[in-house]
This record gives structure tokens, C-alpha cells and sequence, in this order.
């Protein structure tokens, strides 16, 4: 399980648990497992996407994942906690 917080200068955006995240980073496509290495790295503008957990509540419409679009930011992540600055 990873604890995923999504931020910009004037709210926070999304703060909960998910299974994995995939992001648009300046390299390429990233996706991002728990117990992944700890990693910091600049993002791209592009859509990114959270698998949520059990816990969090099912969405008929867009199943088991909530999207989020992203105009360049700074994620980074370790210890199974990743946080995204938009």
C-alpha cells in the first residue's frame, strides 16, 4: 500500500491510499509499485493515474482508478509514501 499525497501552492488535491501510480515523468512513463526503489524525479505535462486500494470507494464509471492531469510538477516517493507537487 502506498500513501499517495497530491498537492498544488493552493490545495491538496488527493490524500489517500493506492496499489500503484503512473506519471508522466521528464524520461517517460512511470509507474510506481509499493516497496519501490525511493526516487525523486521533475514531471511532464500529462495524465496521470492512481489504482486505489480496497479501502477507498468504487467508482461505476471509472472502476478502480481516479486520473489526475498534471502541467509539470516534482514527484518523489519513499518509504512507500509518494507525494506529487503540481
Amino acid at each position: 500500500m502506498i500513501h499517495l499525497t497530491i498537492l498544488n501552492l493552493k490545495e491538496k488535491i488527493f490524500d489517500g491510499n493506492v496499489e500503484s501510480i503512473t506519471l508522466p515523468g521528464e524520461a517517460g512513463e512511470l509507474t510506481v509499485l509499493t516497496n519501490h526503489v525511493p526516487i525523486v524525479t521533475a514531471m511532464k505535462q500529462g495524465a496521470m493515474n492512481a489504482l486505489m486500494s480496497g479501502e477507498e470507494p468504487f467508482d461505476a464509471a471509472l472502476g478502480r482508478r481516479k486520473y489526475f492531469e498534471s502541467k509539470g510538477g516534482i514527484f518523489e516517493f519513499n518509504n512507500n509514501e509518494a507525494t506529487i507537487l503540481l
